[in-house]
């Protein structure tokens, strides 16, 4: 899990009791380590969830000799009702989407956590298929942001091509073809021409861009989210994905590593 920059404990936390943020520290500490690297900007982080602690320092060496192990320690069960284990979760599943991502050896544990919390299984795949739509949905707003304007028409044609490259648009894949809808401006006719053009073309033949790396990447991550929306895998989507990846010059190995995380989030979709 990679911290943001800055990180502002929500409402929701401060208004949990002592002994849930001593627990909800615990987890983040267990997922903080599940990967087996401890960054600096982590530890910070941790100190932040620690100030809204009773027991800050007695709490501080606990999590420290966790840290220093990095071994993620066994939770034990939380004794609170249906409705707050779905919240006590829900804030979880937020806290390591922060970043926009979340590892797979961080999504194991936040599974134990559920099931510490006596989350149904049903209801744990929802909450973390919900907190992964809301990812996708702040990628999209980023990159709509910051994207010059004139790359609109060429990124629609990029996702057009990746919900069409298994041969058939899902239900599941109607939020990205809205996405679609929104980049060319509600222009119905344009989204006409441009789901004409994109049939004719090859991913490969689109143009190169020069774009920021952040928002190369933001890119590649949504595309990504688009490949699991329609409950299956197709090596074409994860072709689609590696030939955007040439035209925005991004890094290969990271490129492999992104994709190896979110296929392993397949599971949970």
């Amino acid at each position: 899990m990679t911290t943001p920059k800055s990180f502002n404990l929500s409402q929701e936390y401060d208004e949990f009791g002592s002994q849930i943020k001593l627990w909800i520290t615990k987890v983040v500490t267990g997922i903080i380590v599940a990967d087996g690297v401890v960054h600096q900007d982590e530890r910070q982080y941790l100190a932040l969830l620690l100030q809204g602690v009773d027991r800050g320092d007695e709490a501080l060496q606990a999590m420290q000799e966790i840290i220093q192990t990095k071994t993620p320690p066994p939770l034990e069960p939380l004794s609170v009702g249906p409705e707050m284990s779905e919240r006590i979760f829900r804030h979880i599943l937020k806290i390591c989407a922060c970043d926009h991502d979340i590892h797979p050896a961080e999504m194991s544990y936040v599974r134990k956590a559920g099931l510490a919390l006596k989350i149904k299984e049903t209801t744990m795949q929802r909450l973390i298929r919900d907190t992964m739509i809301e990812v996708k949905d702040y990628l999209f707003h980023e990159i709509h942001e910051h994207l010059p304007k004139s790359e609109h028409r060429w990124l629609a044609t990029i996702i057009l091509k990746t919900i069409y490259a298994d041969g058939r648009l899902d239900r599941n894949e109607l939020v990205y073809l809205n996405d679609v809808y929104t980049l060319l401006e509600g222009d119905v006719e344009q989204l006409e021409i441009v789901k004409t053009e994109s049939r004719k073309l090859e991913m490969r033949d689109l143009p190169t861009k020069d774009i920021a790396p952040d928002i190369g990447s933001k890119i590649l991550k949504y595309l990504m989210h688009l490949v699991l929306s329609d409950d299956d895998l197709h090596d074409q989507e994860l072709q689609s994905v590696r030939e955007v990846a040439n035209l925005v010059n991004y890094d290969v190995q990271e490129l492999e590593d992104l994709i190896s995380s979110t296929v392993a989030h397949f599971e949970y979709w």
